[in-house]
């Protein structure tokens, strides 16, 4: 059972179970399936459960189904940079403004615990990009990465003092 941290009518913030991870990864959005396996050849569908065990994650229920899961992870606690990521089904789409007022809140509080968030989103993520680009990220130009040399726009949220 999972830990229900915030709930308002139909969408519901929770942490992550396998069950839940399971679930999601039956729906996950091509772009993101796309943009993680050109970083790492990785497929997200099958390593779902592991990457929402890697720093903190949290998954954001509409209608109690899980559609989104998104979280922090860190390579090293002496830069205090946390390394921000999301998966999701097309079912955000519907309802991006929601989407965004819960990870709006949630980069706030991991803006608390670290000095900046960054990571990087493949070009043609238009989704994804959109949505740090609304969430306030400084949006980089692109780079050629991974084992394909694909189109990446780093991104990054600066903590203010």
């Amino acid at each position: 059972m999972s830990n229900v941290f915030y709930s308002s009518g139909s969408v519901s913030l929770v942490s992550p179970t396998i069950e839940l991870c399971e679930e999601l990864s039956k729906k996950i959005k091509k772009d993101d399936i796309t943009e993680v396996f050109s970083l790492g050849l990785l497929d997200p569908r099958e390593k779902l459960w592991d990457f929402s065990n890697q720093g903190e994650s949290y998954m954001i229920m509409i209608d109690g189904c899980p559609e989104v899961i998104f979280g922090v992870g860190v390579d090293s606690f002496i830069g205090n940079v946390g390394y921000l990521w999301m998966i999701s089904s097309e079912k955000i789409s519907e309802i991006p403004f929601r989407v965004l007022k819960y990870t709006r809140k949630m980069i706030a509080y991991f803006l608390t615990k670290y000095n900046s968030l960054e990571n990087y989103i493949y070009l043609n993520n238009t989704k994804s990009l959109n949505w740090v680009k609304f969430a306030g990220a400084k949006i980089y130009p692109p780079q050629l990465m991974g084992p394909f040399d694909m189109p990446f726009c780093k991104f990054t949220f600066e903590r203010s003092e």
